[in-house]
């Protein structure tokens, strides 16, 4: 038994009278053993799991790159008007040349193979933008 010097010598009998010193059975000693495999398996998964973290968010990421449809900006090609900036008036003229079916050739901003209303929203968004205004 550990003596300590604080214990008067008859308390520390008395209280090793009480408490004797046992061995762990064995059945103790093999759950003590097993919840300590549990948990290191358990720290072991948890270590697995936060070195795949950051390639799994990596694969989200490309993943919604290429399933998102991706959202074209208007060149300066398609400056209509006679500014040097796109302005609403761009989306106007190309409104109307869709109207008179005859639009042009690099109208289609959306890429999606038509030159239709999509890309006079999408001409009028880039115009009135408030960041940078019908700056591309």
């Amino acid at each position: 038994m550990h003596e300590d010097p604080h214990i008067p010598p008859e308390l520390a009998r008395n209280l090793q009278g009480l408490y004797p010193e046992t061995e762990p059975s064995q059945i103790a000693e093999a759950r003590l053993f097993a919840a300590a495999r549990s948990a290191l398996a358990r720290r072991r998964r948890r270590r697995v799991l936060w070195r795949l973290s950051p390639l799994a968010a990596a694969a989200a990421v490309g993943l919604a790159v290429l399933i998102l449809p991706h959202r074209a900006t208007p060149s300066t090609a398609l400056n209509l008007s006679t500014g040097h900036r796109i302005d609403i008036r761009d989306a106007f003229i190309l409104a109307r040349a869709i109207e008179s079916n005859a639009p042009p050739a690099n109208g289609d901003l959306n890429h999606d193979g038509r030159v239709d209303g999509r890309d006079v929203d999408l001409l009028a968004a880039a115009a009135v933008r408030l960041s940078n205004p019908g700056a591309l």
